[in-house]
């Protein structure tokens, strides 16, 4: 296929072989195609036949098939997004520099990889400490700027025996001739993608973080176009916190730190604040009906907590709290046997759930605002006996 003979061919004019409608659209077998279709851990390509946008490609014993939304027969023009394309095989290539370099220069062998949309990632059988990772880049974008070739090449099973490839095992069931890939002086690998023809191509390579695994650890890592965007990003991000922070970048780490530890102060104060409202709050409310009844838009758990214990100090009588307008929070606090029957019940009419044990009954709700019109009971209004119902 084309995508292999000339990885760098963007266009051609291929013979529609057969034309299959599937769910979705058509399959299309073309005679030959400049689009890769997924395989050796890179994504598949996007682009076009006849102009109609390829929805998804499959590689099939007699080629690729290209799903489209029309029928097409005869001859079509396809046409391969280039920068995708590009971009694909920069961080391909890429990945096999730095798993030759990684485990030829540091002991640490690939187990996996992984192409995303944003950024890449290999797996390594071995701890990666920040020292180590600073070494492995400078490394990699040495052997960038030694603009070594890549070649590829087709061997018999028989003749790979007897090469020195890196390879993690062929698929299941594969025949015949087996791809490598060649980065002069320092890999020989198996593999399908497509790729650049010279290392300086992927004019260089930065790591995003690391990931310590139960095994090993994962190198997230962008290359060449990749590393730019994420300079771009980094560099716009610096400007705003400059500005939000009144202070150059130099100075970030310790203001965003000083920010930080004036909020966990300031919070602890506010906690403090905010628990003396609300047991001024529950000192303050009157009990009507043999209860307390309260609510306010922007109380959380925690506050109507406070606003029962000054309730229970203060009155000694149930209480009935929500927080929220409509959506919200509720309590009902009290003697034990009566927030085990009215606890249920209010949770029910303000149409939520909850639960608790001794003299605390919490949840949440959709209509805390129904609480004014929640009947709490002759016997718990009076503080009398259950009235008996009439035989």
């Amino acid at each position: 296929m084309r995508y292999h003979d000339e990885p760098h061919a963007d266009t051609l004019t291929a013979r529609v072989l057969t034309c299959t409608p599937v769910d979705g659209g058509f399959d299309l077998l073309l005679s030959d195609t400049v689009l890769f279709p997924e395989g050796g851990g890179q994504p598949d390509d996007h682009g076009t036949v006849d102009g109609l946008p390829v929805l998804a490609l499959r590689k099939v014993p007699d080629g690729v098939l290209h799903r489209v939304t029309e029928a097409r027969t005869g001859l079509v023009q396809v046409q391969l997004d280039v920068a995708r394309r590009f971009d694909l095989t920069q961080q391909h290539s890429g990945q096999h520099l730095l798993s030759a370099l990684a485990q030829d220069a540091f002991g640490l062998p690939t187990t996996a990889f992984h192409l995303g949309d944003e950024r890449a990632d290999i797996e390594v059988d071995g701890a990666v400490d920040d020292a180590t990772l600073g070494r492995l880049e400078v490394a990699v974008n040495q052997a960038i700027r030694e603009d070594r070739p890549l070649r590829t090449r087709l061997v018999t099973p028989e003749e790979l025996a007897g090469l020195p490839v890196r390879t993690r095992g062929l698929p299941a069931g594969h025949l015949g001739p087996v791809r490598l890939v060649e980065i002069d002086g320092l890999d020989l690998n198996t593999c399908g993608g497509t790729h650049v023809e010279r290392t300086g191509l992927l004019q260089g390579l930065s790591f995003a973080g690391t990931e310590r695994l139960k095994r090993g650890t994962r190198l997230h890592f962008w290359v060449g176009g990749r590393v730019q965007t994420a300079l771009a990003d980094r560099v716009a991000r610096e400007a705003k916190l400059s500005k939000l922070l009144s202070t150059g970048a130099a100075n970030h780490v310790a203001s965003i730190e000083r920010l930080v530890e004036d909020g966990k102060r300031d919070g602890k104060a506010l906690q403090v604040a905010r628990r003396e409202l609300a047991t001024a709050i529950g000192a303050g409310l009157a009990p009507r009906g043999g209860v307390v009844r309260w609510s306010r838009v922007d109380a959380d758990p925690a506050f109507l907590s406070a606003v029962a214990d000054a309730v229970s100090a203060n009155h000694g009588v149930p209480c009935l709290l929500v927080g929220g307008q409509r959506d919200g929070c509720f309590l009902v606090a009290g003697p034990p046997e009566v927030v085990a029957e009215l606890g249920p019940r209010l949770a029910t009419h303000l149409e939520g759930r909850g639960g608790g044990a001794k003299g605390r009954y919490q949840g949440k709700a959709t209509r805390v605002d129904l609480l004014s019109t929640f009947q709490i009971g002759e016997r718990i209004a009076s503080g009398g006996p259950e009235p008996r119902e009439p035989h």
